[in-house]
């Protein structure tokens, strides 16, 4: 996957046994990840090469986690974090030139004029509705819109066209709604994860936790659930996997 990323960089047309070996199917995850922006096709490992292959090309840290994953109008996709937006800031050397405000109606408006290094310039805009908003609601909301237009410009200028975070609370539910396969595939790596992150809080080692899964919870997502929101329930369980461990 990184080849084939950086043979597109390139403009070159990349010839391997490595390439010649992959299944169409494989090349069709590739060519949607690369053309159409959506990485549901590829695997695990070919996602973390694809998104390191994107922080190389950047220049940002991937271990501060510049982007992460979300599903929009079924597509799996990434969205620019805070990390990678300030990050993008100090690399180009971008500074706010002006900053417009407005109101219209219950809209809130922030207009945020950017330049980097090279002397390019941009603008983008972020916008909030304060409607019912009053005290630290109402000044929490004009400072992030605020933020958001300053991401955006960021993101702008550098000729990124990634959602930044600030932004996905405004997309409509129906279009972040996940796939039904694609939301069980998520929320069960989500929960194992939470669980395992629980139980080493808990002591119990890494080699010790399947066989905690297998005789107190059965590998039942739903009872997992469970027990990640009854903490006391979680901890009776895990000290009868103890006790009956020294036995």
């Amino acid at each position: 996957m990184a080849e084939l990323i950086t043979a597109v960089e390139n403009g070159k047309e990349l010839d391997t046994p490595r390439k010649r070996a992959l299944k169409v199917g494989d090349m069709q995850a590739i060519e949607n990840a690369l053309v159409k922006g959506d990485l549901s096709g590829l695997s695990e490992s070919a996602r973390l090469d694809y998104v390191k292959s994107l922080c190389d090309s950047l220049g940002l840290n991937p271990l501060s986690k510049p982007f992460e994953y979300i599903v929009l109008n079924g597509r799996l996709t990434l969205y620019a974090t805070k990390a990678a937006t300030e990050q993008l800031r100090k690399i180009n050397n971008i500074s706010v030139t002006k900053l417009e405000r407005n109101q219209v109606g219950d809209i809130y408006q922030v207009c945020v004029y950017v330049s980097d290094a090279k002397g390019r310039s941009d603008c983008a805009t972020g916008a909030l509705s304060l409607a019912n908003l009053k005290g630290d609601a109402l000044a929490n909301a004009l400072m992030k819109a605020e933020t958001k237009a300053k991401r955006r410009a960021t993101l702008s200028i550098c000729g990124l066209g990634f959602l930044d975070e600030s932004e996905l609370e405004t997309i409509p539910a129906s279009a972040k709604q996940i796939p039904a396969k694609e939301a069980k595939n998520l929320d069960e790596r989500a929960i194992k994860q939470t669980l395992s992150s629980k139980l080493s809080e808990l002591n119990v080692k890494p080699e010790e936790q399947k066989a905690f899964i297998t005789q107190k919870v059965g590998f039942s997502l739903e009872k997992m659930n469970d027990l990640l929101e009854d903490e006391e329930a979680l901890k009776i369980l895990v000290n009868e996997f103890k006790q009956k461990d020294k036995q």
